[in-house]
Order: C-alpha cells, then sequence, then structure tokens
C-alpha cells in the first residue's frame, strides 16, 4: 500500500506524525501579512486531567493556573473547590495525578499539540531540560510548536479519560470559563478548544443539554471545538456512534489511524466523524513515579484518538495563526470560524492514499496540514453556517 512516507520513515521515529501529515511543509507556508507561522499567538484550551510542570513543556507557553491567576481553573471539578487531599493533591491544585508508571493524560496531549522542536542531536529551539536517563534523540514535538496552551483539570485519570456526572459538569464549566478568558487580566483570547475525552451517549439528557449548549456558546464565540471520536479497547470498530462531545455537530469529531492510514483498532466510526488523524504509535510526554514516589520525566509511544485530537487542534491553531484570527474574524464574523475551519479541514483531507477510503465512517480523509494551510478560502458570501 503506498503510504507517501519516505520508506525510512517507521513509528519508532519521535517525529513521525511530523512527516505523516506534513506539518513540517506547513511550518515552513509564508502566512499572509496579517498571519505569522507555527501557531503563534494562537491560545488553545485545554480540559483535561491537569498539567504537570514537564520538560517538554514550554512554561511561557504552558499557562497553568497559577500562572493565569484563574481560581476557577486550577480548583475546576464540577464547578466547585476539590477538599483538601482529593485526589492526593492540594485542593487549590490541578496538577495531573499519576498512578505507578501511566503518564498524565492532560501532560501526554499536551506535549503533542505544543512541544517546542527538537533535533537529533538532543538539542531543542526552546530551553528545556535534558534527559540522562534515555537517547538524547528522543524529544517529542508538537505540531503547532508556538502555540499557548491553558490547561483545565476537569477529570481525574486514574479511573479513565471517559466522562461522568461529576466531570461532565466540570467539562462545561470549563467551556463557559474559555469563552470569557477575554475578559480576564491580562486579556486572552482563546482560538481552539482540544477535547480528548469521551463517553458512550447515556440517558442523562439534562447534562448532555448543558454540555450542547456550552459547545453552542463557544462556537458563537469563534472558538474551534476539536473533540475525540474515542475507542472501546480490544474491539474492531464495532460501535458505529462516536461518543459523545464528539458527536456533538458543533465540534470537529476526530478519529485516529496509523501510519499506514488504517483505523485504529477499536476506535469508534460513523458518520458524526468529520477527520482522521495520526493516532496510533504517538509520541508524547512520559511522567512515571517510582516507590518514593520520585518522578521521572520521559517520552514513549502511545495510542488513542486523544492524540489525533490534539493533533487535529494543533492543526486549527496553525490554520488560524497563517491566516491571521483577527483577520478571519473581520472577513468572516466570529460565528463563521468553526463553518470556515471544517470547510478546509475536509477539502484538504487526503483521501487518496487509501483505496475507497471511507467517507462515511471515518470522515473526509487523513489529516494533511499543508493542504490545509494552502486551501483556497471561499468568499465570504458563499459560506453557510451549518
Amino acid at each position: 500500500m503506498a503510504t507517501g512516507l519516505p520508506p525510512d520513515l517507521s513509528d519508532f521515529n519521535q517525529e513521525w506524525v511530523i512527516d505523516f501529515s506534513r506539518f513540517r511543509q506547513a511550518w515552513t507556508q509564508t502566512p499572509r501579512p496579517t498571519g505569522k507561522a507555527k501557531g503563534e499567538g494562537i491560545c488553545l484550551a485545554h480540559p483535561d486531567s491537569g498539567w504537570t510542570a514537564h520538560p517538554e513543556l514550554t512554561p511561557s507557553r504552558y499557562l497553568t493556573a497559577e500562572s493565569k491567576n484563574l481560581r476557577r481553573v486550577k480548583m475546576l471539578k464540577g464547578g466547585v473547590i476539590v477538599p483538601t487531599g482529593a485526589w492526593g493533591v492540594p485542593a487549590d491544585s490541578a496538577e495531573d495525578l499519576l498512578l505507578g508508571k501511566f503518564p498524565g493524560h492532560g501532560t501526554a496531549t499536551a506535549s503533542v499539540l505544543m512541544s517546542g522542536i527538537g533535533h537529533p542531536d538532543g538539542s531543542a529551539t526552546s530551553p528545556r531540560s535534558r534527559f540522562p536517563e534515555r537517547s538524547t534523540s528522543a524529544f517529542v514535538t508538537g505540531v503547532a510548536p508556538e502555540c499557548t496552551v491553558i490547561p483545565f483539570k476537569v477529570t481525574d485519570y486514574r479511573f479513565n479519560v471517559y466522562l461522568d456526572e461529576e466531570s461532565d459538569a466540570a467539562l462545561v464549566s470549563a467551556l463557559y470559563e474559555a469563552t470569557v478568558l477575554r475578559r480576564s487580566t491580562p486579556p486572552t483570547e482563546i482560538a481552539v478548544i482540544s477535547i480528548s475525552l469521551g463517553r458512550k451517549l447515556h440517558p442523562w439528557w439534562e447534562v448532555e443539554k448543558k454540555l450542547s449548549n456550552a459547545l453552542v456558546a463557544a462556537r458563537k464565540r469563534g472558538i474551534v471545538v476539536c473533540a475525540a471520536a474515542a475507542q472501546f479497547p480490544g474491539l474492531w470498530n464495532n460501535i458505529s456512534d462516536p461518543t459523545y462531545p464528539g458527536s456533538d455537530p458543533n465540534v470537529i469529531c476526530v478519529g485516529a489511524c496509523d501510519r499506514f492510514r488504517l483505523p485504529l483498532q477499536g476506535g469508534f466510526y460513523g458518520p458524526a466523524i468529520d477527520i482522521t488523524a495520526p493516532g496510533v504509535n504517538v509520541w508524547m510526554a512520559d511522567v512515571e513515579k517510582d516507590g518514593s514516589g520520585t518522578r521521572k520525566f520521559n517520552v514513549h509511544r502511545s495510542s488513542g484518538t486523544s492524540y489525533a485530537t490534539a493533533i487535529t487542534a494543533g492543526a486549527c491553531a496553525l490554520w488560524q495563526a497563517h491566516h491571521g484570527r483577527d483577520w478571519l474574524i473581520q472577513r468572516y464574523g466570529r460565528e463563521l470560524i468553526f463553518d470556515l475551519f471544517k470547510y478546509c479541514l475536509q477539502r484538504s483531507a487526503d483521501a487518496t492514499s487509501v483505496r475507497n477510503w471511507d467517507t462515511v465512517n471515518h470522515g473526509a480523509g487523513v489529516l494533511d496540514a499543508e493542504a490545509l494551510l494552502r486551501c483556497e478560502l471561499p468568499p465570504p458570501g458563499e459560506l453557510i453556517a451549518s
């Protein structure tokens, strides 16, 4: 099967995703006069399991609750203050929890999105620690290495990254918080929200209605929300409906594939999926604890629609930076930014590298970041909100 990849590119290459979805070519595209490259100037909200001060996450652009002075962010859990000692962390912390050898999910997905560019000799374009316990070449390179990310803690990774009633409420709070950060001090304009969380549809319709309303509010503010289709481990694509919030029409629903463009085993599929992106054996920031509780920072490979979603959200950051977010809003209006991105995303997707690509169940094709930035924008009068 033709993949369009260099013959020596394997998923043991820490930057295979960058080459697979042509992010390196996207970074070299000359931005519009109003735009910038590599995601610079674009801020993303990242509701997940919290944050970790990992060397892969540049402090000046990985804005924790403390650095933003957002009390409701670092205490966010169902909209209430977290009791002292809950999840083993202080009440005023949104730290990404770890049990045993498992990495924090929020830290891992954030690194895929915005970690600085690494080099084979172990150096980096942005200052960060070296890792003496492993190969100096093992760096994560984020797809939008100059964007800014604000993490929100809305769930606890000790259980899983599937939402429950409590984390549903926290996610709704985070979405509304993200839409009003422009009124914070200093003001922050959220352009993209990356949600690598999901769950099967359930009978708690009132909760789903609140989540849907929050997603509508974000869309009206010109915020593009990308959400995971999710997966059920051990099954081969046998569930036809993606989990919500991925199933909501106000999000870009993202499925996952491997480097051969084959769908993630167990990945949810169906008509709600808009795009497929790399999500199998993706390199990400890893944090482990030894028996004494000491942390060890590393990187390793992992799989899931979580990573495909963060990669697509990073592509959206590149796209908005390339054109200039203010210019896009001035020309099309805030309420059409979501539709405009979806228009370009689906028209630029690669559906030709796999014979008989299933556009019904796996979206318009596989993410191509360079083609996304090159995609010609439609005249404002021809774009109709979906």
